[in-house]
């Protein structure tokens, strides 16, 4: 379905890059701020992953080739090569900014490994959570209208995560696929399943690349102390990004994200 245009003024700038949120903003916008080759790149949230694609969608149809979106990866893979909606190199934007050593430096005297040790245990707190979430991906990609995800406080461990798929309602018009296949008895056996892969990204410490990294970020900036007031996630992002820019170690993905935007650009 072809989307109504938008006022060409929203698309104004040399080069536009849409992003899922403030948080996403401030991190580049650190990261970028002394660098002259960004300069010309403008970075706009639009609110949520549907917002960058829809609006993206919208520009390219404008002919705007110098739009481009910012999406955290979630359960996907990487973007394809050319793809004007580009992706984050873990499960979302907060993966990258759990910077042990970097958030070590920010706190106060709390160690690189300790902050890692808090992490790695809320990670395993998630477990069935995310166990949950990659069980509704997986029929979402059949059944659109599907429920969305729990709230982290409802799943606490892989029964209260069986018990909540349970509860959980159909779209009536789903009906016939509901019963050839996303039956609760496929549901039950789809988690178990997910949840073994939880545990185990939890086991190797992959979960570093896959899981949540909200969540986990949020809870590492809520129990760790700091040198400075952070009233917000995004004020913890502020300063792992300031560093980063500051000391040249800048990740890759993002550095790389200001060439492709740059260079589809024309720029």
């Amino acid at each position: 379905m072809k989307l109504p245009a938008i006022d060409d003024a929203f698309f104004r700038g040399k080069a536009l890059l849409l992003v899922e949120d403030p948080l996403t903003r401030t991190v580049l916008s650190q990261c970028w701020k002394m660098d002259p080759r960004a300069r010309d790149i403008t970075v706009r949230p639009v609110g949520g992953n549907v917002g960058v694609q829809r609006l993206v969608m919208a520009a390219r149809e404008l002919d705007h080739r110098h739009v481009f979106g910012l999406v955290d990866r979630d359960f996907d893979g990487p973007a394809g090569a050319g793809a004007p909606v580009l992706k984050t190199g873990r499960h979302e934007i907060e993966n990258h900014l759990l910077d042990y050593d970097v958030l070590a430096k920010v706190s106060l005297n709390t160690s690189a490994a300790a902050i890692e040790q808090v992490a790695t245990a809320r990670a395993t707190d998630l477990r069935a959570w995310m166990a949950v979430r990659k069980t509704l991906v997986e029929m979402k990609v059949e059944i659109p209208g599907m429920p969305g995800d729990p709230k982290v406080i409802e799943v606490p461990d892989e029964a209260a995560a069986k018990a909540w798929l349970k509860q959980q309602s159909y779209p009536e018009d789903a009906e016939k696929i509901i019963r050839t296949k996303w039956t609760k008895l496929h549901l039950n056996d789809r988690l178990p399943v997910h949840y073994e892969w939880c545990a185990n990204e939890v086991t190797t410490g992959r979960w570093f690349e896959s899981f949540s990294g909200k969540e986990i970020f949020r809870h590492v900036r809520s129990v760790v102390p700091w040198r400075f007031p952070l009233a917000s996630d995004e004020d913890l992002a502020f300063k792992v990004a300031e560093h980063w820019r500051d000391k040249g170690t800048v990740p890759a993905f993002i550095d790389g994200l200001r060439d492709t935007v740059l260079a589809g650009s024309g720029l």
